[in-house]
C-alpha cells in the first residue's frame, strides 16, 4: 500500500512540475496536497439514471477539486462522447469554469452537469466515456469513466387465446429476461369495440419468461366499420379462421396497454396491437394454439386441448426467445 501510495504521489508531482519548479507533494494523513502549484483532479459524482438504457439519457454530474494551494485561473472542462455516448445537436461540449480556489475540494468543489444520449443499440455493461480538463495556458489531462448500461425494463407480446360473446382471452407473455412488478393489462376506450366494466385485470408479477392469461368483456362492432381484410386462407399469424367462413375476413386491431415497474422502480406502459377477427355474423375465434371450449366437447377431448393449448403457448415463447438471442448476436 505505502508503494502504491508513493507512486501516486509520485504521479502527481510530475504532472505540476512543468508548471511550478518548487512544487511539493506533502501528505497530509487525510488526503494529498501539493504545495507552492495548482492541481486539478476530477471525478464522477452521481449517474442519474443508474443504470442508463439503451436509447435514452444519462444526467452527469463530475466534481473538479483543486488539491493545490495554488489558485487555478481560466479553468475548462470538456466532454468527449465517443460511441455509444453522444450531445444533443447544439449542445457545448466544453465548460468555462473560470477560477478555482486554493485547495477547494470535497463540498467546495466545482460541479459540472452534462447531458448524453445513450445510442439504443449500445452494449449493455460498462461503457467509457473521456472528459478532458485543463488549466491555465497548461495541457489538457484526460481521465475516463465508466457509465453503467443495461435496459431495466423488459418486452411483451399479447395474443388472442380465445374470444366468444361472452369473454375474451389474452395471453400475456413477458418475452424479456427481466421481471415485471405490479402488472395490470388494460383495454382503453377506441373505436369499433366496447368494453364492459372492468377494463383493467390485475396480473400482479410477472417474471422473464413467464406468461399469464387475463378475460375481458369485449364486443366488436360491425366488421364493415373497419379493419384490415385477409384473404380466409390468410389470417393473422396465429389466428384461427372458423370454417364456416367465406370470401374474406376482417381483422380488427385490439389496443392493449399493459403496465407495470421494471427493475430500477420506474412505471413503464407499453401499447400492444391484438388481431380480432371477425366475420359478418358473431363467430368463436381462437388462436393456433388454443381449443374453442364448448359444451359438447367430451372429457378427454378437454384435456386434449388442454394439453395442446399449453403446448402451444410453449412454442410461442420459445419463439420470441430465439429471435431475441439472434437479435443479441447479430448486434454482438
Amino acid at each position: 500500500m505505502k508503494v502504491l501510495m508513493a507512486g501516486f504521489a509520485a504521479a502527481i508531482l510530475a504532472a505540476v512540475m512543468f508548471s511550478a519548479v518548487n512544487a511539493q507533494v506533502l501528505d497530509t494523513g487525510s488526503g494529498y496536497v501539493v504545495n507552492n502549484a495548482a492541481y486539478l483532479q476530477a471525478s464522477l459524482v452521481n449517474q442519474d439514471p443508474y443504470p442508463a438504457e439503451p436509447g435514452g439519457y444519462a444526467d452527469l454530474l463530475f466534481k473538479i477539486e483543486n488539491i493545490g494551494t495554488e489558485k487555478a485561473d481560466n479553468v475548462t472542462f470538456e466532454l468527449v462522447p465517443y460511441y455509444p455516448f453522444s450531445l444533443e445537436p447544439g449542445s457545448n461540449p466544453v465548460t468555462w469554469i473560470g477560477s478555482i480556489g486554493s485547495y477547494q475540494k470535497d463540498n467546495n468543489a466545482f460541479q459540472v452537469k452534462c447531458r448524453v444520449r445513450i445510442d439504443s443499440e449500445a452494449v449493455e455493461g460498462e461503457n467509457d466515456l473521456t472528459v478532458k480538463y485543463s488549466y491555465g495556458t497548461s495541457s489538457y489531462n484526460t481521465k475516463t469513466f465508466n457509465l453503467t448500461i443495461s435496459n431495466p425494463g423488459t418486452k411483451f407480446e399479447v395474443v388472442l387465446q380465445e374470444s366468444s360473446e361472452s369473454s375474451t382471452t389474452l395471453a400475456i407473455v413477458n418475452i424479456g429476461l427481466n421481471n415485471a412488478y405490479s402488472v395490470i393489462a388494460r383495454i382503453p376506450e377506441q373505436d369499433g369495440f366496447t368494453v364492459t366494466e372492468p377494463s383493467s385485470v390485475v396480473i400482479g408479477n410477472l417474471a422473464g419468461n413467464d406468461y399469464t392469461l387475463a378475460s375481458f368483456q369485449v364486443s366488436q362492432s360491425s366488421a364493415s366499420s373497419g379493419g384490415r381484410l385477409f384473404n380466409r386462407t390468410q389470417a393473422p399469424s396465429g389466428q384461427a379462421v372458423p370454417s364456416e367462413t367465406q370470401g374474406q375476413i376482417t381483422a380488427k386491431e385490439l389496443k392493449v396497454e399493459i403496465s407495470y415497474t421494471d427493475e430500477i422502480g420506474q412505471r413503464r406502459t407499453v401499447v400492444k396491437l391484438v388481431p380480432m377477427a371477425t366475420t359478418g355474423y358473431t363467430a368463436t375465434t381462437t388462436t393456433s394454439f388454443s381449443a374453442t371450449r364448448s359444451s359438447s366437447t367430451s372429457m378427454s377431448q378437454g384435456y386434449l386441448y388442454i394439453i395442446a393449448g399449453a403446448a402451444g403457448i410453449v412454442a410461442v415463447i420459445a419463439f420470441f426467445l430465439f429471435r431475441q438471442r439472434k437479435g443479441r448476436k447479430k448486434r454482438g
